[in-house]
């Protein structure tokens, strides 16, 4: 799915900023946002990256990818959007990212490096799987548990 797919999508966002405030508490919903305070990490700031990109007033560049790949996809602005854009956000985002790895800008160094991570020793923190369960007390190990807790990929490493 490239902006291709999502180009009706790409005009609903009004810019009001929504996206970006958890209202009732008075503070900042978009990780981005909160580290680089800058609009263009926003979701409303994306989502006009986007639409520019698609119409070709922008061109794609390092700088542009950056500010792509440095959305954690939360969804909060989901959450927060008043408008028809909000339903769309991830996807909005999904595909430039999708359209940024096509075109050979992505994914950054640092996902790369978790990429390789994950192949190597299957999981994004380049740690041993050896230590994987050394936090957990063999007494939970139990053939006959009514209940299990499928650790994923983070828990038992961090």
């Amino acid at each position: 799915m490239g902006l291709e797919e999502v180009k009706e999508w790409l005009h609903y966002c009004g810019r009001c900023n929504s996206c970006n405030y958890i209202y009732r508490d008075y503070r900042n919903s978009c990780p981005s946002f909160t580290k680089f305070f800058f609009e263009p990490y926003t979701s409303g700031g994306k989502m006009w990256m986007a639409l520019d990109l698609y119409q070709g007033r922008y061109d794609w560049s390092p700088s542009i990818v950056d500010k792509i790949f440095s959305c954690t996809l939360c969804g909060n602005c989901t959450v927060q959007c008043q408008q028809e854009a909000g339903k769309h956000a991830l996807e909005i985002f999904e595909a430039l990212r999708e359209e940024a790895v096509e075109r050979g800008l992505g994914p950054l160094e640092a996902q790369k490096k978790i990429l390789e991570y994950i192949d190597k020793v299957d999981n994004p923190y380049g740690d041993p799987n050896e230590n994987r369960f050394k936090s957990v007390p063999e007494e939970y190990f139990n053939e006959d548990a009514d209940v299990i807790y499928f650790v994923g990929c983070t828990s038992d490493f961090r």
